[in-house]
């Protein structure tokens, strides 16, 4: 098992961030953890602690924005590829729910909060 993101907030009140995954040494396994960043984000985190872990993730993404020399070209290609991210998972999720191997999960319906 690889850490993929580590984030502690320590007493000082100081933010350390760890990971085992170098990806400026393999940067072909970054469209592999895209997708399954959002599969597994549409999926394993439904009724859970869904609403804290995504508000993390955006909170880092606001932050790195904010510290981005280039900005305005950072929004515009994070644009773009989360559009074809989404329709490369919408073609995923497609196929999978052909297969019966997906169920998506209906925006009127209350999920558990407990693991089953």
């Amino acid at each position: 098992m690889k850490k993929i993101l580590e984030i502690v907030k320590h007493d000082n009140g100081m933010i350390s961030f760890n990971t085992d995954i170098d990806l400026a040494k393999n940067p072909s396994m970054i469209p592999q953890l895209n997708l399954e960043f959002a599969f597994n984000m549409m999926t394993e985190l439904k009724g859970r602690n869904e609403q804290a872990v995504i508000g993390i993730i955006r909170s880092l993404a606001l932050a790195d924005l904010s510290v981005c020399i280039h900005r305005k070209d950072m929004v515009r290609f994070l644009d773009e590829e989360s559009q074809q991210l989404s329709e490369v998972l919408q073609e995923t999720i497609k196929e999978l729910e052909q297969k019966g191997l997906f169920k998506r999960c209906r925006p009127d319906v209350k999920y558990s909060k407990t693991i089953s």
